[in-house]
């Protein structure tokens, strides 16, 4: 029968061979020893709870919740148990990673250097920090699972990777060995949304012409201005998206007599922005008995 070892029986294997390698050899040695031991034994760990596709990964799945609270959500709607799960190994099996790749492919705004956010509720029993993230370039949207406890984990970046070559993956050194270590929940994988670009540039839609969208949370897509308030063109390429347009109905032409309605204007906040301006030149003096054009008169 093969040899099946259980997360206890390593823990006990590598005391073992610890105190034999500090008795016998040096430190380093034994370090090198149980750097190349323990991973190729945590990967036999029994696997009943696995999907079959991924037969190096220990992730029991099951249907979650989050798509009905994350808009435009791309990741699988499943919940993650990840355990016995070594360095740059997969976090979703192989057919969730490909359903994921398929998802990803098919949307326009996944093409490198797009801004997309991550969020997710990670549950730990884990005596050690756990470092996740999506392959390509020096790995991005990374994010760390803090030890023994539970949190709310909102990350974004943009993206270094093509849709195909996209996976999610375990970026520790160290093995995850402990059953059950770590549960992720309302995994949410989506384009950036008007919320946080209205956080993080409290100016967007603030020049006049635009106010913030209502429930910005639930809006993807964006424009963010340059300090001369041009327009950066990225992820989402018009206002319309995150700002809604202040109307020039508001504005008030024909409350004097230097300005008149510019019926071509719709969107504005100022005189400038929605009225045309009246000039002394095209205006007539009558009666002329009573009225005589100023002489340095430009304006009115």
């Amino acid at each position: 029968m093969a040899f099946q070892p259980t997360s206890d029986g390593l823990h006990l294997i590598a005391k073992y061979v610890l105190r034999f390698c500090l008795g016998n050899l040096a430190f380093s040695t034994c370090e090198a020893i149980l750097a190349c031991v323990l991973p190729a034994w945590a990967a036999k760990l029994p696997r009943t709870k696995l999907q079959k596709a991924q037969p190096a990964v220990l992730v029991n799945l099951q249907t979650g919740s989050a798509g009905s609270s994350c808009p435009e959500n791309q990741f699988p709607v499943v919940n993650l148990t990840v355990e016995g799960i070594g360095y740059h190994e997969d976090v979703l099996p192989g057919a969730q990673t490909q359903k994921l790749q398929e998802h990803l492919a098919g949307h326009p705004d996944w093409s490198i250097g797009k801004p997309w956010v991550l969020s997710l509720t990670a549950k730990s029993s884990d005596i050690k920090d756990r470092e996740f993230g999506f392959a390509g370039g020096e790995g991005f949207m990374v994010f760390k699972v803090p030890r023994a406890g539970r949190k709310n984990i909102v990350v974004t970046g943009s993206v270094e990777s093509l849709a195909e070559h996209t996976r999610l993956e375990y970026r520790g050194n160290e093995v995850i060995t402990a059953p059950g270590a770590i549960i992720f929940t309302n995994v949410c994988l989506r384009p950036m949304t008007c919320e946080h670009f209205l956080t993080q540039n409290p100016s967007m839609c603030k020049d006049g012409l635009w106010s913030p969208k209502p429930h910005p949370e639930k809006v993807t897509g964006h424009t963010r201005y340059d300090v001369q308030g041009q327009a950066i063109l990225q992820q989402g390429s018009t206002d319309e998206e995150c700002c809604d347009p202040i109307s020039c109905s508001h504005v008030k032409c024909d409350a004097t007599d230097e300005w008149a309605r510019n019926r071509s204007a719709t969107v504005g906040s100022s005189l400038e922005d929605c009225c045309i301006p009246l000039y002394c030149a095209k205006h007539t003096c009558e009666p002329a008995s009573q009225w005589e054009k100023k002489s340095t008169c430009n304006f009115g």
